[in-house]
């Protein structure tokens, strides 16, 4: 499949639907996750989980299908931690005839496992360049409906065109 995957329905809704195409009519949509993480998870991992599955879930945007997804990018960020940590307690040592240093082994291994990571948290929106992208709707706002009771003014108008004129 050449180009970029497509962007998951949940955030193209908080996006406001860039391109004006709006949600497909038979798209499966799983149930929503729960708070409990798999038990698989690590301790670090599970305080990734801990600190930002709440959110996810307020925004609908992680589902029962998405959490192996979503624990395997928790387990890699922990991952990273702990081989930066291990990349703290190592010296460097000068490379031979070039006079530069040589980068432990553990820091370009936590970088990858820090990339890797990045990289499936921003299929969830959760880098700042997703972020701009995203109108989230306040969590407690009233829904503003156009007259008639319709939701979408598009839809008020559609309505009112099928309607028998009435009596003025």
């Amino acid at each position: 499949m050449p180009g970029p995957p497509p962007t998951p329905s949940a955030l193209n809704a908080l996006r406001g639907w860039p391109g004006k195409r709006g949600k497909k009519p038979a798209e499966p949509k799983p149930a929503a996750a729960t708070l409990e993480p798999p038990v698989e998870l690590t301790a670090p991992a599970r305080a990734i989980w801990d600190r930002h599955v709440p959110e996810l879930l307020r925004l609908h945007l992680l589902t029962l299908l998405d959490t192996t997804t979503f624990a395997t990018a928790c387990r890699l960020q922990a991952l990273g931690d702990l081989y930066a940590g291990d990349a703290e307690r190592v010296t460097t040592r000068p490379i031979p005839r070039r006079g530069g240093r040589r980068v432990p082994h553990a820091t370009s291994t936590a970088i990858k496992c820090w990339e890797k990571a990045a990289a499936i948290f921003a299929r969830f929106g959760m880098t700042p360049s997703d972020r701009t992208r995203v109108q989230a709707p306040e969590p407690d706002a009233p829904v503003h409906l156009v007259p008639d009771g319709h939701r979408n003014p598009l839809e008020a108008l559609r309505a009112r065109r099928h309607e028998p004129d009435r009596p003025a």
